[in-house]
Order: C-alpha cells, then structure tokens, then sequence
C-alpha cells in the first residue's frame, strides 16, 4: 500500500470483492494490475492511474499476466486471452464521448420545445 517515496497502489484502485490479483510492468516500465474481478489498470506513476478498464465480464481464477505494447497475455484456467487494452479504453472514451453529445442534443431539443 506504500512505502517511505510514498503510495504505490491505492487499495480503493483495486475495487470491491476482490481475491487475487496480479502486477506487472511493461517494457516502458509503466505499472500494471489485473485483479480476480476482471479489471486492467494501467499506472502512469506510483499512485495515479492511467486508466481502467474491464477486461473480462467474468471472474479470474488466480489471474496471472504479462503485458507489452498495452496488449495483456491474461492466463486464465486453461488458455491465454489476449486483451488490447488501449483499444478496450479507447472505445469506452467514444462511448462516453457519444452518451455526453446525445444528452447535450436532448437537453437543447427539451429547451427549443419550450
């Protein structure tokens, strides 16, 4: 949770329900967790996050990783997925990006109806 330079990982970071997890970095030497809940978090330095992003809408049996280039090599059971996890966080900006432009559309046409 921390040392004497200050906080590595924040447990609320790491979210609720959680079992196992594991860590890793890449060959840029950026910090990386998988957790047993099906999250990816990406440090861009002890303590602050990148980004996160769901990986798996289901449960990790004692997951186990390897990451490079933002792509995750996830065992799990008896295979290994691999997740591009900039593609995963990019969709979910646009997706978000999409919901936040068609509630400004909606609340200008509620306020032109009036």
């Amino acid at each position: 949770d921390g040392f004497r330079h200050g906080k590595i990982l924040d447990s609320e970071d790491l979210g609720e329900g959680l079992e196992d997890w594991d860590i890793s970095t890449d060959e840029k030497g950026k910090l990386w967790v998988v957790t047993d809940t099906g999250w990816a978090i990406k440090y861009k330095r002890p303590g602050k996050i990148d980004y996160k992003v769901k990986v798996a809408e289901y449960d990790f049996i004692r997951p186990r990783f390897a990451v490079a280039d933002d792509l995750l090599y996830i065992l799990e059971r008896n295979k290994i997925l691999k997740i591009d996890a900039l593609e995963l966080h990019r969709k979910k900006e646009l997706e978000e990006a999409e919901a936040a432009d068609l509630a400004k559309a909606e609340k200008r046409k509620d306020a032109d109806e009036e």
